[in-house]
């Protein structure tokens, strides 16, 4: 980056001495003898800059932006949930349908295979009963 060549102190105090209408006075007071010629000035100030400036307009980095962003509007966690999990109009026949096995209800018949296997349980603790009960009467005859 190119560097900013200021020109020395003195030289704008001269200057800005040499322009103001008092100092214009104490020069003719004071005999006009300067410590620097206003014609070096003159020919300092004419001359070109030796050093082109190029500098790219600045541009700021950081950039912000200023607005109003609304909060978007959520379900509860649960009601969103159940909103997803809700089966369409589709799913909720299909799985009825499927659960009457074309036709057929198969609540009904899976209750009906619970009854018959808890039938089947019942009659077998009692033939054990049974069983137990025949062994015990012949152990006490042949005591």
């Amino acid at each position: 980056m190119a560097s900013f060549t200021r020109p020395p102190f003195a030289i704008l105090l001269c200057l800005a001495a040499t322009l103001s209408p008092a100092a214009a006075v104490a020069q003719q007071a004071s005999g006009g003898d300067l410590p620097v010629s206003l014609e070096r000035i003159r020919a300092g100030l004419d001359k070109p800059i030796e050093h082109a400036i190029d500098i790219p307009p600045l541009v700021p980095l950081t950039r912000f932006r200023t607005g109003v962003e609304e909060r978007t509007y959520m379900l509860p966690f649960k009601e969103q949930l159940d909103k997803d999990l809700e089966p369409t109009l589709l799913q909720k026949q299909s799985r009825d349908w499927a659960s009457r096995c074309c036709g057929m209800d198969l609540g009904v018949l899976f209750k009906s295979i619970d009854q018959a296997l808890q039938r089947r349980q019942e009659r077998k603790i009692r033939e054990q009963i049974a069983r137990e009960l025949e062994e015990l009467k012949a152990a006490a005859v042949v005591k």
